[in-house]
Order: C-alpha cells, then sequence, then structure tokens
C-alpha cells in the first residue's frame, strides 16, 4: 500500500486501469466455468441459460434465454417426474446386474405395482445407449426373423387374419464388427429391403470398411444387404463353415442372436414388436463387456430417456407406415403434456 501512494497520479490511475481490467478478465473466466457447467436446455438444446434458484427437493433451477423454459438437471432422463428415486436407483442396478426377472418378482421386491414396474423397466430401456456411433474394420449384418407380436394389446382392436396368409415376419438386422461393437435393429415388419437397412445404419458404418454376411436360403435379404453396401460404396462378402476367405469370426453376431431369442421366447414368454428395440438393446448389454455402471451413469444423464419413453407409440407408427406391411393398431391411449415439447434424436 505504502508503494502505491508513493505513485504519482497518473501512474495511480494506469495501475487502478490495469487492475480493473484483470479483475474483469478473472470474472470473465469464472462466469464462462460457470456456464460451462450448466446442463444445455432440454426443451431446444440452446447452452445460454442462467440460474433461478433451487426447487422443492434442493436441486438447481435454470431458465433458457431462448425458449424462456425452467428445468432442472433431472428434467428429460429417465428421473424425470420420478417419485421414487431411491427404489428407482436400485432397481435399475438389479436389472442391470441381475438380467431379465418377472415383473411380478419385481414389484414384490421393491413393493411397487405391477404398471409400475413395466413403466420404469422401458424408462430405462428408452435410456440405454448401446448402439455404437460408427462400425469398422469387417461388419457382420446379421439377419435374424421373429413373429411380428400385439402382446399386451388387450381390449383394442384384433389384427385381422386372412386364412392361408402367414402372419408377416419381422426382420431384426444384428451389426456386429471386428472390434466387438455390436447392436440390433428392426428393420422391417414383412419383407426387407435395401431402404430398411439403409434407415437403420446409414452413416454408421466407416469409409473402407468391409460388409460379411452368412449364405442363407433367402436370397432376398442378400439382395437387401447387397443394395445397401453398394449405395454406400462398401465391399461385399459371403461366407459360410466351408468357404470363409477372410477367416471372419462371427461368434459375436451369433451369441448376441442367441441371447436375444432366449430373452424374447424363454425369459418373457413373447415380446411385443413395439417394444423389441428395448429389448434388442437389453440382450447387447447382457453380451458386452463393459461395467454396469457405466451404462447405468450414461442411462441417468441421457436427456433423451423421458422423450423415448413417452413417444414409444408415436414411434412405432411411424415404423409401421415407413416400414412394415401390417396395418397400424394403436395400442396405448397414455398420453404427457410433454411428451413432444423436447427434441430427441434417433426417434
Amino acid at each position: 500500500m505504502q508503494s502505491f501512494t508513493n505513485l504519482s497520479a497518473k501512474k495511480r490511475r494506469f495501475e487502478l486501469e490495469r487492475l480493473r481490467i484483470e479483475h474483469s478478465h478473472l470474472l470473465c473466466e469464472e462466469k464462462r466455468k460457470d456456464f460451462a457447467k450448466r446442463p444445455s436446455c432440454p426443451y431446444c438444446k440452446q447452452t445460454h441459460v442462467y440460474k433461478v434458484g433451487v426447487n422443492k427437493t434442493g436441486r438447481k433451477r435454470f431458465k433458457c434465454s431462448a425458449c424462456n423454459k425452467s428445468y432442472t438437471i433431472q428434467t428429460g432422463t429417465c428421473f424425470h417426474w420420478l417419485h421414487m428415486r431411491s427404489k428407482f436407483e436400485r432397481y435399475m442396478y438389479s436389472m442391470m446386474q441381475e438380467g431379465h426377472r418377472s415383473l411380478k418378482s419385481m414389484s414384490l421386491e421393491f413393493n411397487i405395482s405391477y404398471v409400475t414396474a413395466f413403466d420404469w423397466r422401458h424408462k430405462i430401456l428408452s435410456s440405454l445407449r448401446v448402439s455404437p456411433d460408427e462400425f469398422r474394420g469387417f461388419v457382420e449384418l446379421r439377419n435374424t426373423i421373429l413373429p411380428y407380436s400385439r402382446k399386451g394389446i388387450g381390449k383394442s382392436k384384433p389384427s385381422k387374419k386372412v386364412p392361408g396368409k402367414p402372419l408377416s415376419p419381422v426382420h431384426l438386422i444384428i451389426a456386429a464388427d471386428s472390434e466387438q461393437q455390436k447392436s440390433v435393429h428392426v428393420a422391417s415388419i414383412g419383407q426387407l429391403r435395401g431402404s430398411d437397412i439403409e434407415s437403420r445404419l446409414k452413416n454408421r458404418i466407416q469409409t473402407g470398411s468391409s460388409i460379411v454376411s452368412r449364405f442363407t436360403k433367402a436370397e432376398d435379404v442378400f439382395d437387401a444387404i447387397s443394395w445397401f453396401g453398394k449405395k454406400n460404396k462398401l465391399s461385399i462378402s459371403r461366407f459360410d463353415e466351408d468357404s470363409n476367405p477372410n477367416d471372419y469370426d462371427d461368434k459375436n453376431a451369433k451369441h448376441l442372436e442367441q441371447e436375444l431369442r432366449t430373452l424374447v421366447f424363454q425369459k418373457t414368454r413373447g415380446v411385443s414388436t413395439k417394444y423389441l428395440d428395448h429389448y434388442g438393446r437389453w440382450a447387447t448389454i447382457m453380451r458386452t463387456q463393459k461395467l454396469v455402471r457405466d451404462y447405468v451413469f450414461e442411462a441417468l444423464r441421457y436427456r433423451g430417456g423421458w422423450a423415448g419413453y413417452t413417444a414409444r407409440e408415436d414411434i412405432f407408427a411411424r415404423f409401421v407406415k415407413n416400414h412394415s406391411e401390417v396395418e397400424y393398431i394403436q395400442t396405448s391411449h397414455r398420453r404427457w403434456k410433454t411428451a413432444v415439447i423436447y427434441k430427441r434424436e434417433n426417434t
């Protein structure tokens, strides 16, 4: 302080101005770091948000400058509008670690209703992100067929059966690469087309990769895979037990298919086609080496979980319209006011 008082008036003004600018830079840096910690708006994805206090549970509340809506860090996640958080967390860990258990046993263990056990299961499965961003190297596209199912349709209008006409098959494409990455996609109901595979795997296979496929009696399936490969400029080869020029190991996709069939036919005793995508994710987790807690943390942070859960009926209706030969029958009339205001990816 003594040194400052000894300065001339001009140098004092200069020193004060320097301190003011330095302080301003520190405030800006602190503000920038604070903004980086704030979650983006789940409604419009904007990042310019500010704090508006806390809610009844003590969680920070934010408000978006663009859409003027307020939210917390849990808005849009599978915790959205949840009243029993501690039970839900234990339910999630049990579901991920122990695999499939009947809804009845889960409802008894956690002292919740049968409907709540079903809702929580699909809230969790809607929040799981198991499909890799990109497949590399040799990518096997394996087709598996499951029967079309409207399990749980209840009192809704039943499907009309035409005598002599078989039920439309549900084609699932299992993608697995040489780096142990894998995923399951419901491609079509009825005849499989190349455009059905394109809608599921577009921009998911790295340029320069090779598609491999097993020899099957269904040539139309290979034609669809070939159409997809040629459109995306990917080399295509076929293999079987006697002819496997690339020494490709198909255990990755084969075991995933077996896990999915066990889950659908033996453990759950049938799954509605509307929820096959969810059970495909569950089967993928059972065949992965990734730690369960990593999937749980990712699911709890994913901001599209609530939208995926509430919009399941609309997503399935759109899928039936674009990739199916069957008539769409609405099986759920539940509606949420917040179901349509969230922007989702991959719907």
